[in-house]
């Protein structure tokens, strides 16, 4: 619960720092390399925590499975939510209408 709040408290911290400085008018030069480097910083960190893991590793092959059946289920349900919203709005392959 400690690192929640911890999550929780840098989360607002960013975000108000975000919003102070979007509203100057000068750009922040090092705002980018910053960024860059947090995420490099995030991305080794979990991969650490993952590598780590005595549960994790042995589990791989049913994770990748279940990861699979997300992914197509996504995907034909996105492909299927888009056909439908084309149809009902009378919207072709073009994106025109049948008025245009």
């Amino acid at each position: 619960m400690k690192l929640v709040l911890i999550y929780l408290g840098i989360a607002l911290l960013g975000y108000f720092a975000g919003s102070v400085l979007r509203k100057r008018d000068k750009k922040i030069k090092w705002a980018d390399k910053v960024l860059t480097a947090s995420i490099i910083i995030l991305v080794v960190a979990m991969g650490i925590r993952l590598g780590l893991s005595k549960e994790l590793i042995p589990a791989l092959g049913s994770i990748g499975v279940t990861a699979s059946i997300i992914t197509v289920a996504t995907l034909t349900g996105s492909v299927a939510a888009v056909f439908l919203a084309r149809k009902i709005l009378g919207i072709n392959k073009k994106g025109l209408t049948s008025n245009d």
